[in-house]
């Protein structure tokens, strides 16, 4: 389940102020910057593939403290489409990244992008790695289902996601160690993870996953090739394991 990102050379301080502006739409101070340069330069986060859409991978810890930093300077919530990416495909990539820590897996960096949506990097093979060497990854290609979506001709809630989810990602090609992550942000509430699962076979993912919250019921499923459903609490199960 990993793939291959190539590491280069760092960035110059305005390519890291503009990728923080664009993707958490956060606008840096000098002091800031510097500091963040400093991390960089230093520490757990690593410029990789520049040509993939400037990349830069982070640990969970250091996102969180980014995402929380970003709301705190802005009238908006989380919800506001400047927000969508932090949304959809951060957010879900960071809880994921937990989650297959409490499994046991190594710890794994996060990279947003563009192709992939988000990949998943070995953060000890980073830690060690000189230029233009190689590092596993696992790419995640992301889609979030929101309450409002999909076909209200459909009365089936299991129907409804394999529905919206085929009709946007089974009809594209992705590398066969590509990871699909649904992110459900609606009701559980007579949904058949069984029946989802069944019905998202066949498909070209190496697997595929479902985050979903609603109440106090979250889950994380495995949904294929096989169905693992485990239930989980955020603040008790997931936030001791940030790094």
């Amino acid at each position: 389940m990993s793939n291959d990102l190539l590491i280069e050379n760092i960035w110059s301080k305005e390519e890291c102020r503009n990728f923080f502006q664009q993707t958490f739409s956060l606008e840096l101070t000098d002091s800031e910057l510097e500091s963040i340069w400093l991390d960089l330069s230093s520490n757990i986060l690593t410029p990789l593939s520049k040509h993939g859409g400037n990349n830069l991978a982070f640990s969970p810890m250091k996102l969180k403290e980014i995402i929380t930093q970003t709301l705190a300077r802005t009238a908006y919530d989380i919800k506001h489409p400047g927000f969508k990416k932090i949304r959809e495909e951060v957010i879900p990539a960071l809880v994921f990244a937990l989650f297959l820590k409490g499994l046991g897996h190594r710890d794994r960096l996060i990279v947003i992008s563009d192709v992939p949506d988000i990949a998943l990097v070995d953060a000890d093979h980073i830690a060690s790695q000189q230029k233009r060497t190689r590092v596993g990854a696992i790419p995640i290609e992301s889609i979030f289902y929101p309450e409002s979506a999909g076909d209200p001709s459909i009365s089936d809630s299991a129907e409804r996601v394999a529905e919206f989810v085929k009709s946007r990602k089974f009809n594209k090609r992705y590398r066969a160690e590509t990871v699909l992550l649904i992110t459900l942000n609606a009701s559980l509430e007579n949904l058949d993870l069984r029946k989802l699962s069944a019905l998202l076979v066949p498909n070209t993912f190496h697997n595929i996953w479902l985050l979903a919250a609603s109440g106090k019921r979250s889950i994380v499923a495995l949904l294929t090739p096989e169905l693992k459903p485990s239930a989980m609490d955020f603040d008790r199960d997931l936030l001791p394991l940030l790094y």
